[in-house]
């Protein structure tokens, strides 16, 4: 559970994903263990085996090829249907995706304290949409590509290129950047320093890079082995024609409260500057999952989240809150799969909004999962924007009831390399949308198999 995630201490190639490193941090995209001693490879397998599976985590380089250097691969199919997100019947466009997808991992590790890692990933989309606004497109990614030096003086911890940084509840971010990253920790204690820019590499398509630096600097405490807190400051300097400089102070806290009761807490205030107006801003993300000690785990889930609003547009002052646009804001649950826990149909950017949460889940065995979730969405102050959402339909202005939203959730596991998820969401606008606005659907299936 890292806020933007590092790695420390002696790696273990052949059982993990890139850069994992068996002690109190973990690789920059796996979370954080809460452990304070080292684990070994049996533990290692063993959590890997029974955790939550992320379909955006390169595969893990299991396989050796020579004494220092191995190799993994994964296959994956994602089929995505987007049903009336204009909320117009009368003028319905759907949208239609088939994306297959191949990745790939080298882990070349001459010592115990240095690895070089590369991750590549093609893909090809195809799409039918009713709008034709977009084609079928070929993709080949350099999706991580880095170098780490650990066992450094006083046992810090270097990691120089492309990487993932990501966050538990990637709130903050789920991103591949290029940049550099130092890392260290003490016993309970440990701390990050970064620099990152957001740069697809993508080998056979012409891309405009987002030209925004990302300074990070963290510092983290585990309390147990159950519980911990990260506190940090994150800025972003725009450098595009928009020109919107950001400065994030936050707090995250999260892990085990009670027996079977997890809880997760994001806090953050904003300060910035865009199109001449000051930003101060703040976000809340609070919430709980419980798992009743009985017959298929069933659980129960609650959370709020609230990004501030602007009651004076034009008084020079931005009070809506925004997120670093790294986001990815999604999470696990109890159940197997990483959810967006905004909803899945319309996903949106925590800004300007009240997102009321309630779920209820079961584990049939220990390798299936069912969720149902819905959310009650409002405009803190009524506006015709909702910032980065998926419907192609702007609210009126006149009222705060955006809609509500339900989804069902199902994850599969066969063995460990065996993987698929099967989504369904609904949304049905309110009045902040004219009396004839019409339901949205979305549904998506996603299976993988890890070589």
């Amino acid at each position: 559970m890292s806020t933007l995630a590092a790695c420390a201490g002696p790696p273990q190639a052949q059982d993990a994903a890139p850069g994992n490193r068996n002690d109190t941090l973990e690789a920059g995209d796996e979370k954080f263990s809460g452990r304070l001693l080292p684990m070994n490879a049996a533990e290692e397998r063993a959590r890997r085996s029974d955790a939550d599976f992320d379909f955006d985590s390169p595969p893990a380089t299991r396989f050796r090829l020579t004494p220092d250097l191995s190799f993994g691969a994964k296959a994956e199919l994602e089929a995505e249907r987007e049903e009336n997100f204009d909320l117009d019947l009368d003028k319905q466009k759907d949208e239609t995706s088939v994306e297959p997808r191949l990745s790939m991992s080298l882990s070349y590790m001459p010592k115990e304290t240095v690895q070089a890692y590369l991750n590549v990933e093609a893909s090809y989309l195809f799409i039918d949409d009713d709008r034709d606004l977009k084609d079928d497109e070929k993709r080949l990614q350099i999706k991580q590509a880095f170098l780490s030096f650990s066992g450094l003086p006083d046992g810090a911890t270097v990691k120089l290129g492309r990487q993932r940084f990501r966050d538990e509840r990637e709130w903050l971010a789920d991103e591949e950047l290029d940049g550099i990253r130092l890392f260290h920790h003490i016993s309970r204690f440990a701390g990050e320093v970064s620099a990152a820019r957001r740069n697809d590499r993508d080998l056979l398509n012409d891309q405009e890079f987002d030209k925004v630096d990302n300074y990070l600097l963290r510092g983290l405490f585990a309390a147990n082995k159950d519980q911990r807190a990260d506190l940090y400051l994150l800025g972003q300097n725009d450098r595009r024609d928009n020109d919107e400089d950001r400065l994030y102070l936050g707090l995250y806290s999260g892990g085990e409260l009670l027996d079977d009761l997890d809880y997760w807490l994001n806090l953050a205030y904003l300060w910035g500057e865009s199109d001449s107006n000051d930003i101060r801003a703040y976000g809340v993300d609070v919430g709980g999952t419980y798992v009743f000690d009985v017959a298929f785990d069933p659980s129960i889930t609650l959370g709020y989240a609230y990004g501030s609003g602007d009651a004076e547009p034009d008084d020079g002052r931005d009070g809506n809150f925004r997120q670093t646009g790294l986001q990815d804001n999604t999470a696990r649950l109890n159940g197997l799969i990483r959810l967006k826990y905004y909803g899945e149909t319309v996903d949106p950017e925590l800004s300007n909004l009240q997102i009321a949460s309630a779920g209820v889940g079961i584990r049939p065995t220990k390798s299936t999962s069912l969720d149902l979730v819905y959310h009650n969405y409002r405009q803190v102050e009524a506006s015709t924007q909702v910032r980065d959402w998926e419907l192609r339909k702007d609210p009126n202005g006149r009222s705060t009831d955006i809609g509500y939203g339900v989804d069902l959730i199902a994850g599969y596991r066969i063995k460990p390399h065996y993987k698929g998820s099967l989504i369904f969401g609904h949304f049905r606008p309110g009045s902040a949308f004219d009396d004839d606005a019409d339901d949205a659907y979305y549904a998506e299936l996603e299976l993988m198999y890890e070589f």
